[in-house]
């Protein structure tokens, strides 16, 4: 006897994702919407929904935030509980998120902007910590080293390495990034790099410190970082 199968003219070729939605509903956006706060109280998406729908794109294949809107919107909406919003909530929620830039002047006369992300910086320990992937209690090493991001946005600046980008410092634990501090392409590596004012991403960290901070660079490879959740 042959099999029918009935099934819903509703099909997705993004459906394999809606699993992935449900696990990060269930898990982190709790913890995203109490750390940000609620962006809205009646109408509207929450940061939760907003992150989420920006991963979204980013997890079934698309290269820019407008691709949620004119590809994956109509199938992600499907989902019978989840909402996805448009890239253009998704670009207002990230401006709403934008922290100023911090300006320093050096002995030379030159300026550098330096942008701590504090809050974000903060959602991204919490999120390590709800998910398990940091322990409260444990020690941990953190290493410490500046990365360039080449890009053409209107404020990027020139390299040394010969192209136009951003010099973000990143603290890592194992392969787990746990802090970052945008600044200035031209910004010198070793501007600020052992003054406590220019280590404003160690902000969120400090709760969980429980032993004073060494910071461990190139220039002073023998300088480590212990921290204690």
């Amino acid at each position: 006897m042959a099999k029918v199968a009935i099934k819903s003219e509703k099909l997705s070729p993004f459906g394999g994702i809606f699993s992935i939605m449900e696990q990060f509903d269930s898990n982190l956006s709790s913890v995203i919407d109490s750390t940000l706060g609620m962006r809205c109280r009646l109408y509207g998406y929450q940061y939760s929904e907003v992150i989420r729908s920006l991963m979204s794109v980013y997890f079934c294949g698309g290269s820019c935030i407008e691709d949620v809107t004119t590809h994956l919107i109509y199938h992600l909406s499907l989902h019978p509980t989840l909402r996805t919003c448009s890239a253009d909530t998704i670009l207002r929620a990230i401006k709403e998120l934008t922290q100023d830039n911090i300006s320093y002047t050096s002995d030379t006369g030159k300026t550098y902007d330096f942008n701590t992300a504090d809050m974000l910086n903060t959602l991204l320990l919490n999120c390590l910590l709800s998910t398990g992937q940091l322990k409260e209690g444990e020690g941990y090493d953190v290493d410490f080293d500046h990365q360039f991001i080449e890009t053409e946005k209107y404020d990027a600046k020139p390299t040394y390495k010969k192209f136009l980008g951003y010099r973000p410092g990143v603290a890592v634990i194992g392969d787990m990034i746990v802090g970052i501090e945008n600044s200035d392409g031209n910004t010198n590596v070793r501007f600020h790099q052992h003054k406590p004012k220019g280590r404003f991403f160690w902000l969120p960290l400090a709760k969980y410190i429980k032993h004073p901070i060494l910071l461990q660079t190139k220039n002073r490879p023998f300088d480590f970082i212990f921290c204690y959740f």
